[in-house]
């Protein structure tokens, strides 16, 4: 990135104020927080939700910030530059957004929103891509950040504005020319989005998550619409998944816009829908019509039908961009995504981890492992603490209709007990004889592991990629593949 003015920056800063210091300073950057700070750059200090960056002033300074942008006075420490204006995070967006405006400009963006299907949808977009423009592509997701071969570590599904933008400018700078962004629905609300232009907008489906955040339906689904009202350029490519509820609000959002709109569907009418399909515990093979004009066939190692729904998302978000011959051969050598329907053991039974975390997403996967299992289905689960408590007893009700013995355990239970997470959850049970419990989520995987028999299948569902486990304030070591391996080498 080329250095520029802080004088530039700041005439989009209205109402600024020079508190100390020197406006005629060249700025290297943005930042928000003081750890990621480098030497060179302004530090704008925002009130988030747990932290004030006010706080951090001095840290910042120490770690080389060339100017501060304040509310209210901070103790800054020598002659630092010092800027006040009436609204910090209102300033830390405009500045952002010119300050990387021309590397945004060189690359396509598709942002991907939606309850279940996001991450696997965003690897697909970028293996269709790669497939086409032999190119690596950016994925900013749940996994991590990935620029080209590089990834960073994530720890929300969709970063902070100031660093989407930096990581989209990393992109540019190598050369990059498509980036796919998860965009979650806290993400949204909280304009973590703001100023990113989507060429193209994915809606998967909008289904029960996040009641403790929004608060009901209604407000879910509106953080979601923003990915279409705000973030889609106009006559910008909108996907729609057609079966799911919402997709009219999307549809109508996106005529708004004058979007192409791709809905795509199993049960309804679409331009991309499904004429037939093969589905087992290796794969599936299936049929598609394309634009009502192109028969397509598929092969993939990916199981179950939802799978079917997140190919069709992406073949939708990347119409525009590439052949359907492309997509075919893309999706045929598509493995699969970490903690997502993955199958890390098969021989006498099989073990699936997968990140299925709301009665929906639990009900779909064991509806599918139903279609598809010879023995019997052995489900560990828990839901997480501090999070929406309604969806508990939904939960245990999920699973009890479709697995043959759950066992309700830990999740992420941070600062609440987990005995009265799991008794929550077993609120939602009837039949209290096919559940066992167990608050430590690797005894509950060792349980499953001594409990199954031949052609039975494991699945560990809600934790799917995570390398830890929060138990009060503390992140501990932990991975459902792993431990069942363990269990496995243990116990068989």
């Amino acid at each position: 990135m080329k250095p520029m003015k802080l004088a530039q920056l700041l005439a989009v800063a209205p109402g600024w104020k020079l508190l100390q210091g020197d406006i005629d300073l060249k700025v290297k950057g943005v930042a928000e927080t003081a750890s990621t700070l480098k030497k060179g750059e302004i530090f704008i200090c925002v009130k988030g939700y747990a932290k004030d960056g006010h706080d951090f002033a001095k840290e910042a300074v120490k770690r080389g910030a060339v100017a501060l942008i304040v509310e209210r006075p901070v103790d800054a420490g020598g002659k630092t530059t010092v800027i006040r204006v009436p609204d910090s995070k209102a300033a830390m967006f405009a500045i952002t957004d010119l300050f990387y405006a021309d590397a945004k400009k060189k690359l396509k963006i598709i942002g991907v929103t939606g309850t279940k299907g996001k991450t696997t949808v965003t690897y697909l977009v970028e293996a269709i891509l790669k497939e086409k423009h032999k190119k690596d592509c950016a994925v900013l997701g749940t996994i991590g950040f990935k620029i080209g071969r590089k990834i960073y570590k994530a720890d929300n599904t969709t970063p902070s504005n100031i660093t989407i933008h930096r990581l989209l400018a990393e992109a540019a700078d190598k050369g990059i020319k498509y980036a796919i962004i998860e965009s979650s629905s806290h993400a949204l609300d909280q304009g973590r989005l703001k100023n990113i232009s989507f060429d193209a907008a994915v809606m998967t489906n909008v289904t029960r998550d996040h009641f403790d955040y929004h608060g009901n339906f209604r407000n879910y689904l509106a953080a979601k619409l923003i990915i279409v009202k705000e973030n889609l350029k106009k006559g910008g490519l909108l996907a729609v998944n057609a079966d799911s509820k919402g997709a009219k609000e999307f549809i109508k959002a996106g005529q708004s816009k004058k979007a192409e709109i791709i809905r795509y569907a199993v049960k309804n009418k679409a331009e991309i829908s499904l004429l037939k399909h093969k589905l087992d515990i290796d794969g599936m093979n299936f049929e598609l019509m394309v634009q009502k004009r192109v028969r397509a066939f598929f092969t993939s190692i990916l199981v179950g039908q939802h799978n079917i729904y997140n190919i069709m998302a992406a073949i939708a978000a990347t119409s525009r961009m590439v052949d359907i011959k492309s997509a075919v051969m893309a999706i045929k050598k598509f493995t699969t995504v970490k903690g997502r329907l993955d199958k890390i053991y098969s021989n006498e039974f099989n073990v699936i981890v997968d990140f299925a975390h709301t009665p929906d997403s639990l009900e779909q996967i064991l509806r599918t492992l139903n279609e598809l299992k010879k023995g019997r289905i052995i489900t560990v689960f828990g839901a997480g603490g501090e999070r929406d408590r309604g969806k508990r007893p939904m939960m245990g009700a999920a699973v009890e209709k479709y697995a043959d013995l759950m066992i309700v355990t830990s999740d992420n239970p941070r600062s609440e007990d987990p005995a009265s997470i799991i008794t929550e959850v077993m609120a939602g049970v009837k039949n209290k004889d096919k559940a066992l419990m167990a608050v430590d989520r690797g005894e509950a995987i060792r349980m499953a592991v001594k409990a199954a028999k031949k052609d039975d299948i494991i699945l560990l569902a809600g934790k799917g990629h995570e390398e830890y486990q929060i138990i009060g304030d503390t992140k501990f070591d932990f991975n459902d593949a792993k431990e069942a391996l363990k269990a496995i080498k243990e116990l068989r």
